[in-house]
């Protein structure tokens, strides 16, 4: 059995977090081994925003670039020698952009190509030996994946495990478990306890495979729409219950905003806005949280914003 600092990676029977000596947690912090994938973004990167052995999430509204996102930081990671498990809802795509009917963007493996070839030397597409793709079309996929993972499952060279979408997950399967013979007022209840047991458990679990693994494990979530007394209706995550929040270490948002009030003359822009970073909470007026981004067909670049 494998471990790391003398723990064992059974997930089974791991009851707490791996306890790390002052002098090991030391040495580590000294060595060479990047403690982070770099996303292309000097702000974030500065940050060491995604970081190995913890679990961040990234969420925003459709078309926003979540999946693209997700890509980058899978091509920065495998150039830089580190091995990739994306979990995702669709199959793997071969060759151009597909929207499934639900919405979700399928990861397109000739776009990977083309992103981790962009800054080779010889020009020419290297192999995505250290790239591992499961489809998990039920949580119940993705917890026997990642809750409980084999041997084989998670390579040993894993540096990322991406997954892509568990609010959509969560949401379908716990959904579809609920008894809908009940009282409307029972059935709300049902639904929102076996929700909270759902995340509780995976966030755990995931916890525990990121620390043992000195793994970054990223996870794509939507949005929601919720209505505020002040503010009137405001995109939050589709994830959003409290034991999520308290778990999460690191939080980023991914959003659009137009620079004109012209519809048809107005230029959108992409921003990534760090809300939370090592458990402590960024305020939303913290410039040096937000940089401004914008995608192209094959890669994912780093925009200066100027403020007014």
């Amino acid at each position: 059995m494998d471990t790391i600092h003398g723990s064992s990676l059974d997930l089974s029977s791991i009851h707490r977090l791996p306890t790390v000596s002052a002098a090991q947690a030391l040495e580590d912090f000294e060595g060479t081994q990047n403690h982070h994938i770099s996303t292309g973004l000097p702000v974030l990167d500065a940050s060491n925003g995604i970081q190995k052995g913890s679990v961040t999430e990234i969420w925003g509204p459709p078309g926003v670039g979540k999946t693209a996102f997700g890509i980058q930081l899978t091509a920065n990671c495998l150039r830089e020698g580190g091995g990739v498990v994306w979990s995702g809802l669709g199959s793997l795509l071969w060759s151009g952009t597909y929207t499934d009917a639900d919405g979700f963007h399928r990861m397109s493996i000739e776009r990977l190509h083309q992103v981790v070839d962009l800054n080779s030397e010889d020009g020419q597409i290297q192999p995505l030996d250290k790239f591992v793709h499961y489809s998990c079309p039920t949580l119940v996929h993705l917890i026997a994946l990642l809750c409980r993972p084999t041997a084989s499952c998670i390579p040993e060279w894993t540096s990322l495990i991406v997954v892509d979408s568990l609010s959509a997950l969560v949401n379908h399967d716990v959904l579809k478990n609920t008894d809908l013979r009940q009282a409307p007022q029972t059935k709300h209840k049902d639904t929102r306890e076996r929700r909270i047991q759902a995340l509780h458990y995976i966030l755990s679990n995931l916890q525990k495979l990121a620390a043992t693994r000195d793994v970054a494990i990223v996870i794509l979530t939507q949005c929601a729409t919720k209505m505020q007394a002040e503010r009137g209706a405001t995109l939050v995550p589709a994830i959003n219950a409290s034991v999520w929040r308290q778990g999460i270490v690191s939080r980023i948002a991914l959003f659009r905003d137009r620079l004109q009030n012209d519809f048809e003359t107005s230029t959108a822009l992409r921003f990534a806005f760090i809300q939370k970073l090592n458990g402590v909470d960024k305020h939303a007026d913290d410039a040096a949280a937000l940089c401004g981004f914008h995608i192209e067909a094959v890669c994912f670049f780093d925009r200066s914003v100027v403020w007014v």
